[in-house]
């Protein structure tokens, strides 16, 4: 998997970038953008708004990140088939994105 990006003055911006692969079956990349420092929270929920898993909560210097979920809970178990929610959440603004799980 390869990610495409333009570095440079003003290149940085505040972005959530499409989940790989979608749909998944072991695991999938979250990668996100920052332009500046911030705390940041990536988090996973159901359908019906529970949260599913953290995978950070912390604070993030500008520039790209990426982090993988490998379909699993907070407890390490591992979640249902179907679709969920990946929230980015930092004082730029809240993003969103679908992911399903398929086996």
């Amino acid at each position: 998997m390869e990610w495409v990006r333009l570095d440079g003055p003003g290149s940085r911006r505040f972005a959530f970038h499409p989940i790989r692969p979608n749909p998944f079956s072991t695991e999938c990349l979250l990668a996100f953008e920052l332009p500046s420092a911030a705390p940041v929270s990536l988090r996973v929920y159901d359908p019906s708004g529970r949260l599913v898993r953290t995978i950070v909560s912390s604070t993030h210097e500008p520039g790209f990140h990426t982090y993988t979920w490998n379909g699993r809970d907070d407890s390490g178990r591992r979640v249902g088939l179907g679709l969920y929610f990946v929230r980015l959440e930092s004082p730029r603004g809240d993003l969103v994105r679908r992911s399903v799980i398929v086996r």
